[in-house]
Order: structure tokens, then sequence, then C-alpha cells
């Protein structure tokens, strides 16, 4: 499985987000872009779909910005996958195409194999990436 840059750069935005220290500053996209050297444009687009999915709380105005809508331990990687509108799972083959013993038994496998990513991605927090704290994963 590989990360996209939707999540990789998610991924960097809620870190920033987690990092400051006063945790109810509003940081601009624009902040976040120069020091991390991604498109402005594009974490704006990003911060949206974290909004909509209530990872993220937007302000409006010249104080405006985004901060983090719960605690960094209470955000998963399957949180910011699915905010971002990632997949995690294994593709499957389409059964309608593919009808034989040996693509539903492949199916059923990457079917297991994907629910056991889910949970293993559920563990991983960004409290758990900020403080590069897996063993508790």
């Amino acid at each position: 499985m590989q990360l996209t840059t939707k999540v990789r750069y998610a991924v960097v935005f809620l870190l920033h987000l987690a990092n400051e220290t006063d945790q109810e500053k509003f940081t601009g996209a624009s902040e976040v872009s120069d020091k991390q050297r991604i498109s402005a444009s594009y974490l704006e687009q990003l911060a949206r779909k974290l909004r909509k999915a209530g990872v993220v709380e937007p302000r409006k105005g010249p104080t405006g910005g985004y901060k983090l809508a719960r605690e960094p331990k209470d955000i998963s990687l399957v949180d910011v996958f699915e905010a971002v509108g990632e997949n995690y799972a294994f593709n499957l083959y389409d059964l309608c195409m593919h009808e034989t013993v040996e693509v539903d038994a492949y199916n059923s496998y990457m079917l297991r194999i994907s629910g056991i990513v889910r949970q293993e991605l559920k563990k991983i927090t960004l409290e758990n990436i900020r403080k590069k704290n897996y063993e508790n994963c």
C-alpha cells in the first residue's frame, strides 16, 4: 500500500496544527504552506475536507485559520484517510467480470487484510506520530 499525496500532506498539515504550543490558536493555511512547502491552495482543499469530517475547526477573518477539532490522541490515520477521500483497502476483483472460485477466494482474503489494515491504522494517532511513539499502537 502506498500513501497518496493527499494523505501525506493532510497528515503533515495536521501534525503542524498539533505541534502548535497554543492549541487554541488558529493557524492559516498559508503559514503551514510556507513552512512545509506545500501549495496553499492544495492545503485549503484538504482543509475543507478535514473540516467536513470534523477533524479541523475553521475560523474566518484576520486571525482566522484552522485548529484541530479534537485532541491529537483522538485523530487516527483512518480519520485522515476517510476525511480526504482516500482508500486504505486493497483492490478487489469485480465479481461480475471475473466470477471464479479463485477470484472469490482472493477477494475474501483481501477483504480480511483490508480489515486488519484498518484496525492498525485506527490505532495510529496524530499523538503517536508526533511523539514517535509506535510501541503503544
